[in-house]
């Protein structure tokens, strides 16, 4: 069985990159804000194991008075998933999942030219499926995400917690 899922839901920073404290240079200042899947994709030909996918977006507003900066954080990753049967129309998918993080620290009054970053990601997710109808489904999922992102002259640690809502279109 294959499916498409588009989500969304809040994300919460963790760790430095939650820290609003002045005097930690590696912190990240970032608020609660979204996560955005655009592309979700799940494959199991080998009846309880296949393969994953994910095309994700988030944004993170900078905690600092008198600022409009925010964090831009796109993500592609893929891995194995493990389907797991919870009754005839309730699924549990398992998805640790690897691959490449970009971010930009947007700041609002001098541009994000030289704020970008890249890093490895790790995203692990588990998602309950509720076969509603032949086709679709709808989806809860909870992951986190963890990089070490690299930007000229510095580094930074990202990582969140993510909880999303979404319904799935099931092409198999």
């Amino acid at each position: 069985m294959g499916s498409t899922v588009l989500t969304m839901g809040p994300s919460i920073p963790l760790g430095v990159f939650a820290d609003n404290s002045p005097s930690n240079e590696h912190a990240g200042f970032a608020m609660t804000g979204y996560s955005d899947c655009l592309l979700n994709f799940g494959i199991t030909p080998w009846k309880t194991y296949g393969i994953s996918a994910s095309l994700c977006y988030s944004e993170y507003n900078v905690d600092k008075t008198g600022t409009e900066d925010w964090w831009q954080v796109v993500g592609i990753t893929a891995g194995p998933m493990f389907s797991f049967p919870l009754t005839n129309k309730l699924i549990l998918d398992l998805k640790p999942k690897a691959g490449l993080l970009l971010t930009t620290l947007v700041i609002d009054t001098y541009g994000y030219d030289e704020n970008k970053g890249t890093g490895f990601e790790i995203d692990v997710k588990a998602s309950l499926r509720y076969n509603f109808a032949r086709r679709w489904c709808v989806l809860e999922e909870n992951g986190y995400f963890y990089t070490n992102q690299k930007y000229l002259g510095w580094r930074q640690k990202i990582q969140a917690i993510t909880f999303d809502l979404g319904i799935a279109y099931r092409f198999l």
